[in-house]
């Protein structure tokens, strides 16, 4: 499957069915690509349950004016910050991100180390990764200026945490003002909510309680199984 760029997307299954294999393999294969589906089935109901609960707050609505910030990493900012009236100062914010530097302060002198200190590692990959994001986006942003003209000084990965604090900077005002980003793009912003909206809607709902009593007794005859699953997963970890 040479040549693809992505192995699992529709034409590189379709060449990993027609592999001449041997039957037994390609019962092996099928096996693997059912419980692929089931991943995949469960993982895309995961999205719309997220996307639902992204709907109804504002907040997550606010967030995803920045550029590079979708619903979903948007709902795991406000899930790790909580109540924005606990930072008094963006520094606070920032310090809670891991993307503050470390400092030994001896009188009036200050050292200065290359790591940052330690932080909430969801919200400080969130971030990090929202600020590539921002960086492809086509409007010009303040972000986008600073990152560029960082990355020329410092080098590009410590300027990506530069740019991660300047943001967790950004979106403390948002959270204590109620205010879109600055630089907002209103087009993409909107298609980003089109894509929330969308995926709302695109999946079943979680399982509830009468599918829990289903899959009990389905599980029920199966119990050998089970604990081989669980002796295998023992020895593995």
């Amino acid at each position: 499957m040479a040549g693809l760029s992505d192995g699992f997307g529709v034409e590189g299954i379709r060449q990993l069915v027609a592999l001449p294999l041997p039957e037994e393999e390609k019962g092996l294969l099928a096996l693997s690509l059912q419980q692929l589906t089931i991943l995949a089935d469960q993982e895309e109901t995961l999205h719309a349950e997220w996307a639902r609960a992204a709907e109804e707050r504002t907040d997550v609505r606010l967030l995803m004016t920045i550029p590079g910030v979708d619903y979903f990493s948007a709902l795991a900012i406000v899930a790790e910050v909580g109540d924005i009236g606990q930072f008094p100062t963006n520094t606070q914010l920032s310090s809670l991100s891991g993307v503050v530097p470390r400092a030994d302060n001896s009188g009036a002198k200050v050292s200065q180390h290359r790591s940052v200190k330690r932080g909430d590692i969801v919200l400080k990959r969130v971030l990090c990764i929202a600020g590539p994001g921002m960086l492809r986006s086509k409007p010009e942003t303040t972000l986008k200026r600073f990152y560029t003209k960082k990355a020329k000084t410092i080098g590009a990965a410590k300027a990506q945490v530069a740019a991660a604090r300047k943001l967790a900077c950004a979106i403390w005002y948002m959270l204590g003002h109620d205010e879109p980003y600055r630089d907002a793009d209103s087009e993409l912003s909107n298609r980003r909510v089109t894509r929330m909206e969308r995926a709302a809607t695109s999946a079943a709902a979680l399982p509830t309680a009468r599918d829990l009593e289903s899959v009990r007794e389905k599980l029920t005859g199966r119990a050998g199984a089970l604990e081989r699953l669980a002796r295998e997963d023992a020895c593995v970890s």
